[in-house]
């Protein structure tokens, strides 16, 4: 049987999306690895990663939209800009008690969902500290608990040494709102789901 990784991801309101866009392609002139879209490269905050069988995707939507028929909008109070090894830049995002308690309650609803039995597939263990390991082996994704970090991925540049300069350089945005729709994405953009779908 074959599955897929996907995304449970929150996306932004318009305005900023818009803005993301913008930044992402300002940050294109630096030899940048993609630019943000609203067709195949969405700005969005990962709530939680979890590979599925195929035959088990209709479930996952389904518990999804239970789930988050009361939990929008959801208020996001943006930190400040982030580079991460890899060449990553993002907003990243304060981990308020409600952002938490989502994405908590996202891992529990998708816990009867996802089989335990891929995760050799997708992690390599023996370079994981034994914390990540064992959030690896609860939740499935490296991200979660501890270690979850709420942020919108800007770009990802391919010569990491500029990336402390290039991050001076990125205007003032205001990445803050409240963000009401949920996506769960393979390949952008599976299913929408919230109060404006």
């Amino acid at each position: 049987m074959s599955y897929q990784k996907y995304n449970v991801a929150i996306i932004p309101s318009e305005d900023v999306l818009e803005q993301a866009i913008q930044v992402s392609q300002q940050l294109a002139e630096h030899d940048a690895f993609f630019i943000l879209n609203t067709e195949n490269v969405l700005p969005h905050v990962s709530l939680y990663h979890v590979a599925l069988f195929h035959d088990k995707v209709s479930e996952a939507i389904s518990v999804l939209e239970g789930l988050f028929e009361s939990a929008f909008p959801v208020e996001m109070i943006q930190d400040e800009y982030d580079c991460v090894e890899g060449g990553w830049i993002d907003m990243s995002y304060q981990k308020t008690k409600a952002l938490c308690d989502l994405h908590f309650r996202t891992i529990k609803v998708m816990q009867d969902v996802w089989d335990r039995d891929v995760l050799e597939q997708f992690h390599d263990f023996s370079e994981l500290s034994p914390e990540k390991q064992q959030v690896i082996q609860k939740y499935g994704w490296p991200a979660s608990d501890l270690f979850f970090r709420p942020h919108l991925t800007l770009s990802r540049l391919q010569n990491e040494d500029c990336l402390s300069d290039v991050l001076r350089e990125i205007p003032s945005r205001n990445f803050c709102g409240k963000y009401w729709l949920v996506c769960i994405g393979g390949a952008w953009c599976l299913h929408k789901t919230g109060p404006h779908v």
